[in-house]
């Protein structure tokens, strides 16, 4: 029988194939191959990846059948999103069925862990953890949740928050025998350095979409649960390449509590690695949310939510400060300024989260909240967002948080009754101007990502709300009109001109 090959040809639709996931991969053409791989590793820093690059693509020209090459499922899944990345970037479809592909990688996903060896494990994980962003990207939450999950469950279960770690003692008082599921130690520094970065990637998405969901977590650094991260920060894959072993004999605990607290004991240098600084934003994001939460006017104890409250606040300020200043990087390579962007916003959000709950009360924490929400504006134009081709879909939650908190600023001006003090010259303005920027550039990604489409609706839907109830005062001539989410790919080139036209003419 003929097999089919599932690659799209110019001007026909996209065929299904019977054949299995790894016969599928052997007969991709190697051109069309390289240009997945390639339209997904240009990106794979703000989609997940955290293995050793040069390693992979060298597994994976191995001969088929050999035990070192990578896991159909992650090859599957890699190439499902290079697909996804050159229908984003040119609004053109594929070379292959982004379904087909993603069909082959869930069925392979389900029996990968079958008398899988170590460094297979690994492969699991990042494996879920692509899947989870791709399903976040499309829309499909409980899917993406489900595979999030699976890789934290993996990565607990393989020990991964140990790593390294002072503790090391099994309950002595236990009748139960332990059945160990750590996996044994790794080969060389590039693997303990997968397995450090695997969990503090999986980490990084658990908490900040745990925030986005109003869902609990699985890594939740709880003694109790045996969830405690011991494990030290990572460092940049390039710093694992380099040396046989980082200090062999360097070991820490309580590394996510002592983070909070202020106190370093990570790395016995200075860390700056990206995917460390990503972890502790979203660390601080996850704990301002939670203690925002906390708070009610009845607490049995306000002394200590204070003093709690004032820490974390001091512990962001502090993190923010000591961030490298995105103008800065206007040289740098796209990963890095994408990535740095990414986190700059998210500590930003922190600050918003922490205050949000006290914001209609107090006037410290509402100029708190605006001044973090103008920051993630300024940090949009410092580093040209709009014209980003792929971005973390995390960045919809916090566009969606400072387009809020402008919002809210304008529902207040309106509220403030006649002869009230008057406001900071131009105040008004500048709101209307911030939220129109948001608005403008989430359009600009919208199309190409379901979460933002609906972060962008909701605040659209608010502010020409609160334009609407305006323009019958009198008070302005609404602009919101223009910022329209839903927009084709094709139009997407087009859009970013305006974009840019537009924000230049705010600067």
């Amino acid at each position: 029988m003929q097999r089919t090959l599932r690659v799209v040809l110019s001007g026909t639709p996209s065929r299904r194939s019977s054949l299995s996931g790894q016969e599928s991969i052997e007969d991709l053409p190697a051109d069309i191959a390289a240009q997945l791989m390639d339209a997904f590793f240009e990106h794979s820093s703000q989609q997940g990846w955290f293995l050793d690059i040069t390693r992979f693509r060298h597994a994976l020209s191995l001969p088929e059948g050999n035990v070192c090459r990578p896991i159909s499922a992650l090859v599957n899944t890699v190439y499902l999103v290079g697909a996804a990345n050159m229908h984003q970037i040119t609004g053109k479809e594929p070379p292959i069925d982004e379904s087909v592909y993603l069909s082959d990688a869930l069925s392979d996903i389900g029996h990968a862990l079958e008398d899988a060896p170590s460094q297979k494990i690994v492969q699991v994980i990042q494996t879920r953890v692509l899947l989870s962003l791709y399903h976040y990207g499309i829309g499909k939450f409980i899917e993406g949740r489900h595979h999030s999950d699976a890789g934290a469950s993996l990565v607990l279960s393989s020990g991964f928050h140990k790593i390294r770690s002072t503790n090391t003692q099994q309950n002595a008082s236990s009748f139960v025998d332990i059945i160990a599921l750590t996996l044994p130690a790794p080969q060389d520094q590039v693997e303990e350095g997968e397995r450090i970065n695997a969990l503090w990637t999986v980490f990084t998405i658990c908490r900040c979409w745990g925030v986005a969901f109003g869902a609990p977590i699985l890594i939740s650094d709880n003694d109790a649960f045996g969830t405690q991260i011991d494990t030290p920060w990572p460092l940049d894959m390039e710093t694992y390449e380099r040396v046989t072993l980082v200090f062999p004999n360097f070991r820490t605990s309580s590394t996510l509590r002592n983070f909070l607290a202020g106190i370093n004991t990570s790395w016995p240098w200075e860390n700056h690695s990206l995917l460390a600084q990503m972890s502790n934003a979203s660390a601080l994001f996850d704990r301002a949310t939670y203690l925002s939460s906390c708070w009610r006017p009845d607490l049995p104890n306000m002394d200590a939510f204070y003093t709690t409250f004032v820490a974390v606040d001091n512990r962001i300020d502090e993190f923010r400060s000591q961030l490298y200043n995105l103008p800065h990087l206007a040289d740098a390579d796209s990963d890095v300024v994408r990535t740095m962007h990414v986190i700059h916003c998210l500590a930003n959000t922190a600050s918003i989260q922490l205050h949000s709950a006290f914001a209609q009360q107090n006037v410290g924490s509402r100029n708190k909240c605006f001044m973090a929400a103008q920051a993630i504006v300024q940090a949009n134009m410092d580093v040209r967002a709009h014209e980003f081709l792929i971005i973390n879909p995390i960045l919809g939650i916090v566009w969606g948080a400072a387009c809020q908190v402008f919002i809210r600023e304008l529902v207040f001006m309106r509220s403030m009754p006649a002869g009230a003090t008057p406001l900071l010259p131009d105040r008004e303005t500048e709101v209307r101007l911030a939220v129109n920027q948001l608005q403008t550039t989430m359009a600009v990604f919208a199309p190409v990502c379901t979460f933002i489409t609906r972060e962008s609706a909701a605040e659209t839907d608010g502010a020409m709300s609160v334009c609407s109830r305006a323009e019958d005062d009198g008070m302005f001539g609404c602009t919101y009109s223009t910022c329209v989410p839903y927009i084709t790919n094709a139009e997407r080139a087009s859009k970013r001109k305006v974009v840019e036209g537009r924000i230049i003419s705010m600067l």
